[in-house]
């Protein structure tokens, strides 16, 4: 009996099904990795970003196009350094207020 205490019940978990890994096919695997990056996407908060800013937008919908045309851990920092210029730009105050004051 496998020891719980050590993750062996995980360890006998997966060395069981070690067996069927050569009779799965590639088919079977993409459909599930679909399956799964389907999952992750989350429509209920896009719909709501786009419906409540414009700019929030652009930056989800370059960061979108950015996956698809350059490798992904590039995509993922202009995303973070277009949504941290937002917030800069929403959070500082802006040079009006600085000279009337």
């Amino acid at each position: 009996m496998p020891n719980h205490e050590d993750g062996g019940l995980s360890q006998h978990f997966a060395l069981s099904w070690e067996r069927f890994i050569p009779f799965l096919q590639w088919r079977h695997l993409v459909g599930v990795l679909l399956l799964i990056a389907y999952s992750l996407i989350d429509m209920h908060h896009i719909k709501k970003i786009v419906k409540m800013s414009k700019p929030e937008t652009a930056v989800l919908a370059v960061t979108f196009v950015a996956t698809l045309l350059v490798e992904l851990e590039f995509a993922i920092y202009i995303g973070v350094i277009l949504s941290s210029l937002l917030y800069l730009n929403r959070t500082s105050p802006s040079a009006h207020h600085q000279l009337s004051a």
